[in-house]
């Protein structure tokens, strides 16, 4: 009942001094990550419906082992998109998994962004908000979790950010960070309002 191939592989602790050198694959894992492809155990949306979390995992696996791919499989896009809310997913669950992809060394972020973006899934984890990602350029590539954050939300009035992310359960101190990172890069300015006036409560 594991979710993907890559995932559903094991070796036998058979000798206690030496190799332990066979290697249980009933799923073709072993080719599937020289290949670089992810694969879901079986049906796609069977193992959604097991645990809608595997959405998030799929999206940080595939960013990570799906090398020299850029595209989601067709059917196992349309499997997420179709539970794509994760309602049986705490909010909480949703940003640790999503923190836990960006921040990964072998993450490409300006990938890892797209492919929550054109699957649904950055609306789930920054519901209500507004992103300008319509070209290469619009994607971050910075790692920290905080700018990538920053430069995603920067089209949303602070007010509306900060609210979102606490309900979100991100920490005050990242709240923070990352509204500061918004006024210090002047990305506040398209609200025709000093960045003061957004942000001197947070401040002060």
């Amino acid at each position: 009942r594991r979710d993907f191939t890559i995932n559903s592989m094991g070796i036998p602790l058979t000798s206690d001094d030496g190799p332990n050198g066979k290697l249980i694959d009933p799923h073709g894992g072993a080719h599937h990550l020289k290949s670089g492809d992810v694969k879901f155990v079986g049906n796609a949306k069977d193992r959604l419906n097991e645990d809608q979390l595997r959405a998030l995992r799929y999206i940080r696996f595939f960013a990570r082992f799906g090398s020299g791919k850029s595209e989601i499989p067709a059917d196992y896009k349309e499997a997420i998109q179709e539970i794509k809310d994760l309602s049986s997913v705490s909010r909480e669950r949703i940003r640790d998994e999503f923190i836990k992809g960006l921040e990964h060394p072998d993450v490409d972020p300006k990938k890892y962004i797209k492919l929550y973006k054109e699957t649904g899934l950055l609306d789930t984890v920054f519901p209500g908000m507004v992103f300008k990602l319509d070209d290469n350029k619009d994607y971050s590539d910075k790692k920290d979790k905080r700018l990538s954050v920053a430069w995603i939300l920067r089209n949303n009035k602070p007010d509306d950010i900060k609210s979102m992310l606490t309900h979100g359960t991100w920490t005050n101190h990242e709240v923070n960070d990352i509204l500061h990172l918004i006024k210090m890069n002047g990305w506040a300015s398209k609200y025709g309002k000093d960045e003061q006036g957004f942000f001197g409560d947070f401040y002060d």
